[in-house]
């Protein structure tokens, strides 16, 4: 039995959607016909979203928190006159 690989499929998915929707832009016609198959795109999208494996993150807690710089200076347009 062959192994699935999730996050090729979801690639598949969005790049199938991405050209679905150009194709609507393009056309109401079309956008009337695709609505339908670009709704199941989606549901089929987040249904393999939930089997991809979970991965622990290995900073821990919210990191990104941490790169962000504290502003010590105020800037000449953030000050307020009077």
């Amino acid at each position: 039995m062959r192994e699935i690989d999730y996050k090729k499929l979801i690639s598949n998915i969005d790049e199938m959607t991405n050209t679905m929707e150009y194709d609507a832009m393009r056309s109401a016609g079309k956008m009337k016909i695709n609505a339908d198959t670009l709704y199941s795109l989606v549901k089929l999208k987040d249904y393999y979203l939930k089997k991809l494996p979970k991965t622990p993150n290995k900073k821990g807690g919210e990191w990104w928190l941490k790169r962000i710089p504290k502003q010590t200076q105020t800037l000449p347009h953030q000050r307020m006159t009077l």
